[in-house]
């Protein structure tokens, strides 16, 4: 039985990976860990879900023996930037080693640990850490801009940021190519079907997640 677990399902990559998940027969169990949050999304076959304090992780570990780990957590600006972007997915990956599948996660575009950009220094940092782990196959997906003008919660600056990616990505050429603009839903498909197929490469950027 193949099995799949995925954290940050509520967020906009969490849920296009959620989605991605639901379309195929090939994951017969579907556990989404996370917060209460995670209560709000429709109850479905195969779909359990798993309420955790990240802070505390306490839950069977089971659900982690030979499956597809998928971590969409993280955000890109609060005060708990650190806990979701590296403390958190950092956690769940010690608890997967020696179990898990493999562990796919979204990273950043320039994620670097030794960037003086805060934002991309945790980023790499995070990518160093979990690939150091006993893991069978690790998978980092760095997006550039998520192209999704309809997410909740959206700010005036983050519209901008969008509408100019839209606009500026097919201008994009030689080294600024893989900072192009790229739809969640794209990076969603190509990370299930990469986990589906046992993809060896561990780290993708724009040009492998649209080839």
């Amino acid at each position: 039985m193949n099995k799949s677990v995925l954290l940050g399902a509520t967020g906009e990559m969490g849920r296009n990976i959620l989605a991605e998940l639901r379309k195929r027969d090939y994951y017969q169990e579907i556990y989404l860990l996370g917060r209460e949050s995670i209560l709000q999304i429709p109850n479905e076959a195969g779909i359990k879900k798993v309420v955790v304090d990240f802070e505390v992780l306490d839950f069977d570990l089971d659900i982690l023996k030979d499956a597809d780990i998928f971590s969409a957590l993280g955000t890109g600006g609060s005060d708990n930037f650190e806990k979701l972007d590296y403390e958190y997915p950092v956690a769940v990956a010690e608890l997967a080693q020696g179990r898990a599948k493999s562990f796919n996660v979204v990273s950043a575009m320039g994620a670097n640990s030794h960037t003086s950009y805060h934002y991309l220094k945790v980023k790499g940092q995070m990518e160093e850490k979990i690939a150091a782990m006993d893991l069978p196959q690790v998978r980092f997906y760095r997006p550039s801009m998520l192209i999704a003008p309809n997410r909740r919660n959206l700010e005036v600056s983050e519209a901008i940021m969008i509408y100019f990616f839209k606009f500026f990505s097919p201008l994009m050429f030689g080294p600024l190519h893989d900072w192009r603009g790229i739809k969640p839903e794209t990076v969603a498909k190509v990370m299930v079907e990469n986990a589906m197929a046992g993809k060896e490469r561990q780290i993708y950027q724009y040009r492998q997640m649209v080839k």
